[in-house]
């Protein structure tokens, strides 16, 4: 039997404008109570992967505090892990701090538990698949790398920093960053089973050709010298892309419908995070609540419409929340109106009796007092 090793790459996520100024876009808060990286952690985890390394680029201690002391995401308490990676040589400098680099300065794990199979998936693709299908197609037509790829409508208004992907009877022939230029075509999920051998081969060939690329690039560069064509899979289930803070607000809000939560959440297929000891949420008397999101710890006395509320946000009489973000531990005072809005951790809206947002949602960072 192959022995599996998975990798969450949390390099080159996109910045999702002041939400990630200080934490990873893994770490982020989606739902009111997972981390994104937290789909990815569990497509591993249901995957039977129970060895996995997180690729962190960036604020590996935000990554730290996620994941706490728990083997949350392993089936295999024993033997599994989660591994935080961090390259401390090169974080200071983005031309060289990569997912190529990061894996080959932490090379020490691959060396010790020799994975036949590298499973490497992103975490600002939202997505839920079984990967044992294509690591089986990858294994018995002996390939050195598979590219995990979707067919998807509006690229020129979604997935704008994704890879465009040209297939030919199966095999990826070239990768080109979207243009924005086609309405529908085939997009690399940035997902890669990598035969041991040939990850090898791009950590001695990779500085050869330029110290500045990584994974993704070299592909391109393999792809356009016309060297290499790889296996391909075609995932066709549900797709979002992270890639600003308007698209996070927009697929946050989405998952209020039920036709969209039901394509992720599935009881056959369990979404993993961290526990935290909270109480249940609790309503006052006049609480109204009304197509939202409520989380543990979250205490209402006022009005919630079409929203996500975080563990152990307050919301006091009077208030009214409506098509809204609150994360954890934030409050909203007496006879405050927050619309069209994403409050961050421990921020109090007291004084200030209306946020409104417009066209993009108003963002207020954390620890914010209003």
């Amino acid at each position: 039997m192959a022995k599996i090793m998975g990798f969450c790459n949390l390099h080159g996520s996109k910045q999702l404008g002041p939400l990630t100024e200080n934490r990873p876009l893994g770490s982020t808060s989606f739902l009111g109570r997972y981390a994104l990286m937290d789909f990815t952690l569990s497509n591993f985890s249901n995957s039977g992967i129970d060895k996995i390394g997180i690729l962190v680029e960036t604020n590996p201690r935000s990554i730290s505090k996620h994941l706490g002391t728990s083997n949350v995401f392993n089936n295999n308490t024993k033997l599994g892990f989660e591994m935080v990676l961090f390259n401390d040589k090169v974080s200071h400098n983005p031309l060289y701090n990569h997912d190529l680099h990061n894996l080959k300065a932490n090379d020490w794990l691959i060396l010790d538990h020799k994975p036949d199979v590298i499973v490497i998936a992103p975490a600002d693709m939202l997505y839920t698949m079984d990967f044992r299908p294509v690591i089986q197609q990858h294994i018995e037509n002996k390939e050195k790398l598979t590219l995990v790829y979707t067919r998807m409508k509006n690229c020129k208004t979604s997935a704008l920093y994704a890879d465009m992907v040209t297939i030919q009877e199966g095999r990826l022939t070239h990768m080109v960053q979207n243009q924005r230029n086609q309405h529908e075509g085939d997009v690399s999920l940035d997902t890669y089973i990598i035969s041991r051998s040939f990850l090898e081969m791009m950590f001695e060939k990779g500085p050869q050709i330029s110290a500045t690329y990584g994974i993704k690039e070299l592909l391109r560069y393999f792809l356009s010298q016309g060297e290499e064509t790889f296996g391909t899979f075609a995932y066709k289930g549900y797709v979002r892309s992270f890639e600003s803070l308007e698209s996070y607000f927009q697929q946050s809000m989405e998952f209020l419908d039920y036709r969209f939560r039901s394509n992720v959440f599935d009881p056959d297929w369990p979404i993993y995070t961290i526990s935290n000891n909270t109480p249940p949420a609790r309503m006052g008397e006049k609480a109204v609540i009304n197509n939202s999101m409520i989380a543990n710890g979250a205490v209402i006395h006022g009005t919630v419409i079409n929203s996500i509320i975080s563990r152990n946000v307050v919301i006091e009489a009077g208030a009214h929340v409506e098509n809204a973000i609150l994360f954890t531990n934030s409050r909203v005072g007496k006879d405050v109106t927050i619309r069209h809005a994403i409050l961050d951790k421990h921020v109090r809206v007291e004084k200030t009796k209306a946020l409104i947002g417009k066209e993009t949602p108003i963002y207020i960072k954390q620890g914010e007092k209003l």
